[in-house]
């Protein structure tokens, strides 16, 4: 089993949860990497956005993610930017294996609805402006998480068939 396997996607597709999920599941820790930020900075993602800017956020996500290169083994929630800026999804495809989970635009939707005050992007949004945003971030962000090693779709498959997945890619097949 490769031993970082870093989980990308747009923001609500899940990769928290089946991150956690799978990190129990092939006995890995789990992080999460905008926690991970979190805790080191004593603030949340949303309050270095209002006050400090996206841009600040993302030199402090490249820095941060290129010290979760250095662990033995983890599963690692990205956020739904970290692959879209610098280098970052070059680092995480030679240190490990990237997984992009792909949702449909009417579950990232139906999900980031009820989620706007805790995601610093879509706050103030009416309906149709969130699913106009979601719908144009995703088509422009997909060319970065269609390099993924693996693209795994919970629509379609279960995190078991994941799993076998991944031990099917560590053997080469």
């Amino acid at each position: 089993m490769e031993s970082r396997i870093y989980m990308i996607g747009y923001m609500g597709a899940g990769k928290t949860t089946i991150g956690r999920r799978l990190a129990s599941m092939v006995r890995y820790p789990f992080i999460d990497l905008d926690q991970y930020i979190e805790t080191a900075h004593g603030t949340s993602v949303t309050d270095i956005f209002l006050d400090r800017g996206e841009e600040y956020f993302r030199v402090l996500e490249q820095r941060y993610l290129k010290k979760v290169t250095h662990l033995q083994q983890a599963v690692i929630a990205c956020g739904g930017g970290t692959p879209c800026f610098y280098d970052n999804l070059e680092v995480m495809l030679k240190s490990g294996l990237v997984i992009y989970l792909k949702q449909s635009i009417n579950v990232l939707h139906q999900r980031l609805i009820h989620q706007q005050m805790q995601r610093p992007l879509l706050m103030g949004m009416d309906e149709s402006q969130l699913a106009a945003f979601i719908n144009q971030n995703v088509t422009r962000r997909e060319q970065f998480y269609l390099q993924a090693h693996l693209i795994f779709e919970p629509e379609k498959e279960t995190l078991e068939q994941l799993v076998d997945r991944l031990s099917l890619f560590n053997k080469g097949g």
